[in-house]
């Protein structure tokens, strides 16, 4: 909970949404900055944070970058007690929206250790929303991470990298150095709902070690990957004797995976025990 302090009185009577309209500029670390300067700071607070609990934490505006507003998330998860309303209840942070324009990653991924949606702003189509880099979500997520309505480009390594369980929905991903979607491991689920994979160094889509990915939707494709000429990789890939990649019907992956570097296509690396028979179309 937030101390309380004693301020002007003018200032502790204006509505809170007014209040709150003069500090939407300053990011939410910003406002934590002001927080001694009195108990009209300490509403714009609380305002602000219950505002990121339901409508997600805004890039740029409540966090300058995506890394930031990551940052935030973990820490409403791991540190529970700085995040609670008047009735004491937590204020889990689990959603992102990510505004117009192209948001860097410095490192060579941005790493997810807790379950979290991070969509592009709905008013704006996927590819005026640029994440440069790739996302990767560590191993041990309880619950799914999601990505909707944004572009991943020039990872150098994958573009999403799934050591847990993932959903997405109307990502494109392009240019990445290895992998563009990448699941991994026993129990990994990824489902890609109209996702467009093109122009990745390697596979576009790899499943391995156990881990599964079901590709949905009319929109979606796997093409020109496989750029570094690697006879390993293929458009669609299985690595390992339970690794799948399943296409829901309509689909196949004559139909989603089209002019591809590399070994082709779609394939499996048999000296992981895989078998091509592993990417399939099925009924949902």
């Amino acid at each position: 909970m937030f101390h309380t302090f004693q301020v002007a009185e003018p200032l502790t009577r204006l509505p809170i949404h007014l209040l709150a309209q003069t500090y939407d500029f300053y990011t939410f670390d910003k406002l934590l900055e002001f927080k001694l300067q009195g108990r009209h700071i300490e509403r714009v607070i609380e305002y602000r944070v219950e505002g990121m609990k339901q409508n997600g934490i805004r890039v740029p505006q409540d966090c300058e970058t995506l890394a930031d507003a990551v940052k935030l998330a973990h820490d409403s998860h791991e540190h529970p007690q700085k995040y609670v309303d008047q009735d004491n209840n937590h204020r889990h942070l689990n959603k992102i929206v990510v505004g117009e324009g192209e948001h860097q990653i410095d490192t060579y991924s941005l790493q997810i250790f807790s379950a979290m949606n991070i969509v592009g702003v709905a008013s704006q189509a996927k590819e005026k929303i640029v994440v440069v880099g790739g996302i990767e979500f560590k191993r041990g997520i309880q619950g799914n991470c999601h990505l909707q309505n944004l572009t991943l480009r020039q990872a150098n390594e994958c573009g999403v990298w799934g050591k847990s369980s993932f959903t997405m929905d109307d990502v494109l991903v392009e240019q990445c150095g290895y992998y563009g979607v990448w699941a991994n491991g026993t129990g990994v689920v990824g489902r890609c709902t109209n996702v467009e994979v093109r122009k990745c160094g390697q596979s576009g889509v790899l499943a391995s070690r156990g881990a599964s990915i079901t590709l949905i939707g009319a929109k979606t494709t796997v093409h020109h990957n496989c750029t570094k000429g690697y006879s390993d990789d293929y458009g669609l890939a299985v690595y390992g004797a339970s690794s799948t990649i399943q296409l829901v019907f309509p689909l196949t992956k004559e139909q989603v995976s089209l002019d591809n570097g590399g070994g082709g296509n779609w394939g499996a690396d048999t000296s992981y025990g895989g078998d091509i028979n592993q990417i399939k179309t099925i009924n949902e």
